[in-house]
């Protein structure tokens, strides 16, 4: 057992100081993103009497089925943050730990480099051992920096316990998923398997746990993702649940150790199906084969967007109940009127505009892993230009902006028609969706001009992403300031459909996109590959 984890700290300290920016800046923004929203809400709500409607539309079906069981025996601020926030913060915690497990683990064996560290004097189950507790450490340190955090923001309801079994959620969830992520890793052949069947498996959970805590809540409870509700956090602060999240962990743990002694390295325990003969049409082109090898995460993302527009839009009949009363979170709404369905649209639409930039930006980054292994090679070695190598994932990109955010628009659609006696028309939901499209399409010609000439900078289109849901999302709780808001893309989209439509900054958004990409194809082929 010893030979098997030689060398573990050394192996552990290499990739916590390889992976200690992304760390850095996924961990800084979940607990930024926690922190910031308990002042916003004590704005919002300056009286707990305001609550009240509030708490009644959150026992509805359709609150329940997005956001989890409603346990609110108290009704004050804390328990209202805690039952918004929880389970979409525990989500994007999964999604950390998904990604950097499966890079640390099935990506080193894909890449080849641990071929080259198990030449070195390391045990069989090092390299598994470091994942684990670098998730640990990241874990545990986002549990307690968010713990600590809540208690010095010191609102009324907040308590020292119940803060601390919020930050207690994040970090068994966040471990839960990740060491599901490393038995999952043991199974597929490859990292984007891994995290596709990851993810597929996180998509999985939020369904059956949404039909179970609305219909059926034996199916609930016998999911981890439905346990995290019966926390009941500033409420009853129940610890259990935690306590069979950690359990859940040790046995995922102990199954991936096992299944990474019983398969050969760089191979899967997953079958692996025959190709074919002769390769398929999509294959005989540049773009053919991007779309090719790219089609599973479109597939999921598209999914994940058309679920996430339905979550939105099934709580649509309960929006007058939601601001009727409530002058403050009136600020929020775009126009004016009484048809509140109409004027949150918006704020909706730029959301999932801001999440569908991001499989967007993977799509066109893609080409820096393919540079980074050298597999460039094997295509521009053929009569194949650097322009259309580079366009091959610039097409794919543009494509998913289009279909990410219809997709969105058509989930949200089918929730608010199945919600409201008098739903909102098909061709309004999609127009006020589809002028999104040139600000995604300004990211991706950032992503493509940082690949053409500042190769090592993409985690500032990231972070510009990230500033712009700040700003745009919250600016208005906020006060942010209006130049502020028109320093991103999605300050400058008419607020459809309750405001006009106004084409010049949809057009100057294109021609900007335009420029930006022919500015990243010049410097691409200029590029020492």
């Amino acid at each position: 057992m010893k030979q098997n984890l030689y060398h573990t700290s050394k192996v552990t300290l290499f990739y916590l100081k390889r992976n200690k920016w992304k760390m850095f800046f996924w961990l800084a923004g979940l607990i930024i993103l926690t922190l910031i929203i308990p002042p916003a809400f004590k704005n919002i709500y300056p009286d707990n009497k305001e609550l009240i409607p509030v708490f009644e539309m959150f026992k509805s079906p359709a609150m329940e089925a997005m956001l989890g069981k409603a346990h609110l025996s108290h009704v004050n601020l804390a328990t209202m943050f805690a039952y918004e926030m929880q389970l979409f913060t525990v989500i994007l915690v999964a999604i950390m730990n998904i990604l950097f497990v499966a890079k640390d683990t099935r990506g080193e064996e894909e890449d080849g480099r641990l071929e080259i560290m198990r030449a070195l004097p390391i045990g069989r189950d090092t390299v598994l051992a470091s994942a684990v507790i670098q998730r640990v450490i990241v874990n545990i340190v986002l549990g307690l920096v968010i713990g600590v955090g809540l208690s010095i923001i010191n609102i009324p309801h907040f308590t020292t316990e119940g803060n601390f079994l919020y930050g207690a959620s994040l970090a068994a969830s966040g471990l839960m998923f990740g060491m599901l992520t490393l038995m999952v890793a043991q199974l597929a052949a490859t990292r984007s398997q891994t995290v596709g069947i990851s993810i597929s498996l996180l998509l999985i959970m939020y369904l059956l746990r949404a039909i179970g805590d609305v219909s059926a809540e034996g199916l609930s409870n016998a999911i981890p993702l439905g346990w995290i509700p019966h926390t009941e956090v500033y409420s009853n602060n129940h610890w259990w649940p935690i306590v069979a999240l950690m359990i859940t962990v040790a046995v995922l743990l102990i199954i991936s150790f096992v299944l990474n002694g019983r398969r050969d390295a760089e191979a899967g325990m997953l079958p692996t199906l025959a190709g074919r003969a002769e390769a398929g049409w999509l294959l005989k082109s540049t773009l053919g084969m991007q779309f090719r090898l790219q089609r599973t995460g479109i597939i999921t993302w598209g999914i994940g967007m058309f679920v996430l527009g339905l979550s939105y839009g099934s709580v649509f009949g309960d929006l007058d109940a939601f601001f009727k009363n409530n002058p403050m979170l009136k600020r929020m709404l775009t126009g004016d009127g009484t048809n509140y369905a109409e004027q949150f649209v918006p704020i909706l639409m730029a959301i999932m505009g801001m999440i569908a930039t991001i499989p967007v930006l993977m799509v066109i980054f893609k080409i820096r892993k393919e540079m980074a292994i050298h597999r460039e090679e094997l295509i521009l070695s053929h009569p194949v230009s650097r322009t259309s190598y580079l366009m091959s994932f610039v097409w794919v990109g543009l494509l998913n902006s289009i279909v990410m955010i219809i997709l969105a628009a058509l989930g949200m659609y089918a929730g608010e028609a199945s919600s409201m006696k008098n739903p909102i028309a098909l061709e309004k939901i999609i127009t006020a969706g589809a002028v999104y499209i040139p600000a995604i399409l300004i990211f991706a010609g950032l992503a493509v001009m940082v690949v053409g000439w500042f190769e090592k900078m993409s985690v500032l289109i990231y972070l510009y992403l990230a500033y712009c849901f700040l700003v745009v999302y919250l600016g208005q709780l906020l006060d942010v300031k209006k130049w502020l808001k028109e320093m991103t893309p999605f300050g400058h989209v008419p607020r459809l459909p309750v405001a006009d439509m106004n084409w010049p900054p949809l057009l100057w958004m294109l021609f900007i996109a335009v420029i930006c990409i022919v500015v990243g194809m010049l410097g691409f082929r200029r590029k020492d590959i």
